[in-house]
């Protein structure tokens, strides 16, 4: 293909379009996605490098006001090919979400401060690559819709915040949680911090417990932040397929012993 073929597709003639289908753009961490790009070709036959997939997250990351933009992965679907001229082309893939992808549901965050998308690519020599976005809602994993279920409905805590953190080129979520007004926790605790991680045989949380100051000494803690107690709860498969009554249980037990 000569170089000026290629300067007539980098301006939009003779290039192809590309669209990505998604069964479902609403998924769980750790799922998977599946779906087909859909190919036109354009008036000339085209010479790719390759099409990949490549998952991208608009994030809030703690301490800077401005949304980040966070790559998550990235999967080749196809090496180098040819998309012949005028021709259609499907596509099928099945991709796995990583299981610490970013909650996004707005259901539960502020879905504005948090944001992940697929972006379709398609490497095309000399030229404007062919891209296509798809913005996902990203639910929380079954277990850790467990926990928040336990936290939430059993415990009386309501989630106030959510922000990003990268930390050693990982990407951690930090859950804010708050005592309603008719939790009994609501007298001695300002709020809850949490983590989560998915390991092998269940779920590490990583808590923060806040104090509420009651008295002249607790103000006194509070002032100089050792009013904080930082923990982590590994919570095993088994005690999670028992359920939230049964989770809300295990932390209650938990942030009573630390939060008085």
């Amino acid at each position: 293909m000569g170089i000026f073929t290629n300067a007539f597709i980098a301006m939009g003639i003779g290039s192809a379009d590309v669209e990505t289908i998604l069964e479902t753009k609403s998924v769980r961490q750790g799922e998977e996605i599946n779906g087909r790009i859909y190919l036109q070709g354009g008036s000339k036959d085209l010479e790719f490098n390759g099409i990949s997939l490549e998952l991208y997250g608009k994030l809030s990351v703690e301490g800077d006001d401005d949304l980040q933009l966070v790559k998550i992965s990235e999967i080749v679907i196809s090496e180098s090919f040819t998309l012949a001229e005028e021709t259609e082309e499907y596509l099928n893939f099945s991709i796995a979400l990583p299981r610490n992808v970013p909650i996004t549901s707005e259901h539960l965050i502020n879905h504005d401060r948090n944001k992940v998308y697929l972006e379709t690519k398609l490497d095309l020599p000399f030229a404007v690559d062919p891209t296509d976005v798809d913005y996902l809602e990203i639910f929380p994993s079954h277990d850790i819709e467990t926990i928040f279920t336990a936290l939430i409905d059993k415990l009386g805590f309501r989630l106030s915040e959510s922000e990003t953190v990268i930390y050693k080129d990982e990407i951690l979520q930090e859950f804010e949680f708050k005592p309603t007004s008719d939790s009994r926790y609501q007298e001695y605790l300002d709020e809850i911090e949490c983590c989560f991680f998915h390991v092998d045989g269940g779920i590490n949380m990583f808590i923060e417990i806040d104090r509420r100051a009651r008295d002249t000494g607790s103000s006194i803690l509070e002032m100089l932040d050792m009013d904080e107690t930082h923990r982590i709860v590994f919570i095993s498969n088994e005690h999670l397929d028992e359920g939230s009554s049964h989770i809300a249980d295990l932390l209650d037990d938990y942030i009573s012993k630390y939060s008085r």
